[in-house]
């Protein structure tokens, strides 16, 4: 009778445990899947905000207004050197005649403005497109003060609020992701050091037969590789739809198109799986490590 009272013991205390690892399993998955979700969200949205300022300041051109019956040589040369500066795209020469076909277009549903174009002196100029809105400062710094140069106009305001936005998205969007690595990391070692509590009489018993720390240690960090792999695919797997339907039902097209690069949708996705995987190697090691040095009973 005696036996069978021990085999039922053992068999509840063996079920018992499997449904407290389950359950302590799905919560590690879980909390992977959705702060990997929240870190995709935020990608995502990074993303756009960055594909908008690109798109707004490739709009945003410099206009170095040339003095009149300056020699073609030193136009040429002043061209030659703006196109090699760093941050520089292209740069275009608008002749006189050229501005004055631009202006006569624009005014061309005011007619009596139109017939007064003739008559406006208009300077020619260089068109400088940028690759680098940050870079406008020092190209104007270096060109400004050669010979053919009148002027130099190139909307700074909307030019030092792209930057500022700029900087506030790449120092915010990597203070977030910090953040949700680290509240990710502790909250996988807080599911693993649960596992390893009610596993403590086993490792117990292995240390006492002469297992090393490392012996112990790695089955529980494969466990978290498996957990952040998991939930990393499973994030990935729910963004992607999420991100594909929006991208195809998004109402503000005309409006805010949303970035659909495929080579960085790519790269995202292999960011989280990856950073998945290391954040639960990262928490399982450390929640085992401290685990290791306490006093198992």
């Amino acid at each position: 009778m005696s036996s069978k009272i021990r085999l039922g013991y053992f068999l509840s205390e063996t079920a018992s445990n499997l449904r407290y690892n389950g359950l302590m399993t799905l919560a590690s998955i879980g909390t992977v899947t959705v702060s990997m979700l929240v870190l995709g969200a935020f990608l995502l949205f990074n993303l756009n905000l960055k594909s908008t300022i690109n798109e707004v300041s490739s709009k945003t051109r410099v206009c170095v207004y040339l003095k009149a019956g300056a020699p073609a040589g030193e136009v040429d040369v002043l061209k030659r050197m703006v196109e090699g500066l760093d941050g520089v795209r292209k740069v275009y020469y608008v002749s006189v005649d050229e501005a004055r076909a631009r202006l006569k277009q624009d005014m061309s549903g005011q007619a009596d403005l139109g017939q007064i174009v003739d008559t406006v002196p208009l300077p020619a100029s260089l068109e400088i497109e940028m690759a680098d809105t940050s870079k406008i400062t020092s190209v104007t710094s270096v060109i400004k003060g050669q010979p053919a140069i009148d002027e130099i106009h190139y909307g700074e305001d909307v030019v030092t609020t792209l930057n500022l936005i700029r900087r506030i998205v790449q120092i915010g969007g990597l203070g977030a992701i910090i953040i949700l690595c680290i509240v990710t990391a502790f909250v996988i070692a807080n599911t693993i050091r649960l596992t390893v509590f009610a596993r403590r009489k086993e490792i117990r018993i292995m240390q006492l037969v002469g297992a090393t720390d490392w012996f112990i240690k790695w089955p529980f960090i494969m466990e978290g590789i498996f957990h952040g792999l998991v939930g990393s695919l499973l994030a990935v797997g729910i963004a992607a739809a999420g991100y594909t339907w929006l991208a195809n039902n998004w109402p503000l097209t005309f409006i805010f198109p949303l970035a659909y690069d495929e080579q960085t949708l790519l790269h995202i996705s292999i960011a989280l799986i990856t950073g998945g995987m290391l954040v639960g190697a990262f928490g399982s090691f450390s929640s085992v490590r401290k685990f290791l040095r306490t006093v198992l009973v």
